[in-house]
């Protein structure tokens, strides 16, 4: 069964543990050899996110975590 979270405006971080957390659960599940009938929609509006992968240079950025969170905008 498809289930609709509508969280609003939330910050990034909350929803990617959230993300995370129904992930596990399921893989719990399976690993315990329970169907996994739910799925998730999760419904969500964030402020600006920069986003750097695992072997990104956090120097490449232009601008400091500072004056992107003075401007509403976060850089994970």
């Amino acid at each position: 069964m498809l289930t609709f979270i509508d969280r609003g405006i939330a910050p990034y971080r909350e929803i990617w543990d959230e993300q995370h957390r129904l992930f596990e659960a399921a893989i719990d599940r399976k690993r315990h050899g329970l169907p996994v009938e739910d799925e998730y929609a999760i419904l969500v509006e964030h402020n600006p996110v920069y986003t750097m992968g695992r072997h990104a240079d956090p120097a490449n950025m232009l601008m400091t975590r500072e004056w992107l969170e003075s401007h509403g905008m976060e850089c994970i």
